[in-house]
């Protein structure tokens, strides 16, 4: 009996050992392959941002662009090429962001180009998988693609607008940084922090580090270090559409020393509170659709997981016919890295909070130290490489 137990026993342990070794292989594996896809976005934004800039000497310095480009980037340790096929010329549509390809012959006529970066096994090389090439699965494929638009001259560059209010107050200010160059530092703050007001401003205090325009019949009176000029066309304030399929998600709440973890996807999150040190962060390309509040004080912090505003859209879907009510509070010393709009209704930033990215609201409120700083990834900045060129898929 006893010799039998003790054979059992081996066997449970072998199928045990068997089990732990396929799941830490499995481990390796995913986390092998989701580094190599965020190389290859980087890639392929950066590649579409040169052959975008490139646009107005033909099709074949685009692609030269692209492919330049690309093949200064590494994707998983190993060289990369772009083929020219993953060059393609189209139109960008804002409204409905979409990008419609263009043929060849068309091409002279596109204002957008998008580039999609590939590691399989006939380009590149797939990645290597260690738990896949036991069942005889040795690579994975992947791939990333990004559209870059050359901006007509006054829609490129803006990174605040306030549909209906701008208003700055106390030491607010908005400034701008390059989270492709580095995380934000006030001694590294640059000066295209550019804002933009449909309407109405109020602005006895703070500062704008970057260029002011608005629309109407007179010129605000505020503080900032580049030009102020009035803009023949309004700000687009369509309201935010829903799209069919995304998950749902009553509410998020979390205190103290809480962390709340979503993967990439879109959800619909009834409201957002955050207090404390607590944080929400997001892996992956995500949205979240807000239908009532996202509320973070303290030292709460939403943001995706490299802390890239790019990767993160907060879309606050409050509409109660008054654009100055407000939807997002972020006070104290709370950050929101994210491109956040809510078209009807207020984003509040006071204390000493902090949002890095974009925002478009009804109404844009900062005060006491609350600050914006813009993402020149996002708005085609000059330290971009590429000014009004607008990295927007």
């Amino acid at each position: 009996m006893r010799r039998h137990r003790r054979g059992g026993a081996l066997i449970y342990s072998a199928i045990a050992i068997t089990a732990l070794s396929a799941v830490a292989s499995l481990s390796v594996d995913l986390g092998r392959v989701q580094v190599a896809k965020g190389e290859l976005q980087s890639t392929a934004d950066a590649a579409a941002r040169a052959a975008a800039a490139a646009l107005g000497s033909g099709s074949s310095a685009a692609v030269v662009a692209a492919q330049s480009v690309a093949a200064q980037q590494k994707v998983d340790g190993g060289s990369f090429s772009l083929a020219s096929g993953d060059v393609e010329f189209g139109t960008w549509n804002a409204s409905t962001r979409t990008f419609t390809v263009l043929s060849s012959q068309q091409s002279s006529s596109a204002n957008a180009i998008r580039v999609t970066a590939r590691r399989t096994a006939t380009q590149n090389g797939g990645i290597p998988l260690m738990l896949g090439s036991i069942f005889g699965v040795r690579t994975c494929n992947a791939s990333a693609s990004s559209v870059a638009v050359a901006a007509t001259p006054g829609s490129g560059g803006v990174g605040v607008v306030g549909l209906n209010w701008v208003h700055i107050e106390g030491s607010g200010y908005v400034d701008s940084y390059n989270v492709r160059a580095s995380q934000y530092t006030t001694s590294d703050r640059r000066s295209y922090g550019n804002v933009q007001g449909n309407r109405d401003w109020y602005t006895p205090g703070g500062y704008v580090y970057g260029d002011v325009s608005y629309y109407g019949a007179y010129a605000p009176s505020i503080s900032a270090s580049g030009k102020i000029t009035e803009v023949k066309q309004m700000y687009d304030d369509s309201a935010s559409v829903v799209p069919a399929g995304v998950q749902t998600i009553a509410s998020i709440n979390a205190s103290g020393t809480q962390s709340i973890q979503l993967s990439g996807g879109s959800y619909r999150v009834g409201s957002i509170v955050l207090n404390g040190s607590a944080k929400l962060q997001t892996s992956g390309t995500t949205t979240l659709y807000v239908d009532d509040k996202v509320d973070i004080w303290d030292s709460a912090e939403i943001a995706s997981t490299h802390y890239d505003p790019k990767k993160l859209r907060i879309v606050m879907l409050k509409d109660t016919g008054d654009p100055c009510e407000m939807s997002m509070n972020i006070n104290h010393t709370a950050r929101i890295y994210a491109k956040v709009e809510a078209k009807r209704s207020r984003i509040n930033v006071t204390g000493n909070g902090q949002l890095f990215g974009t925002a478009v609201a009804g109404k844009i409120w900062l005060d006491t130290n609350g600050a914006i700083h813009v993402d020149e990834s996002i708005t085609g900045g000059a330290s971009s490489g590429a000014s009004g060129i607008l990295t927007v898929n």
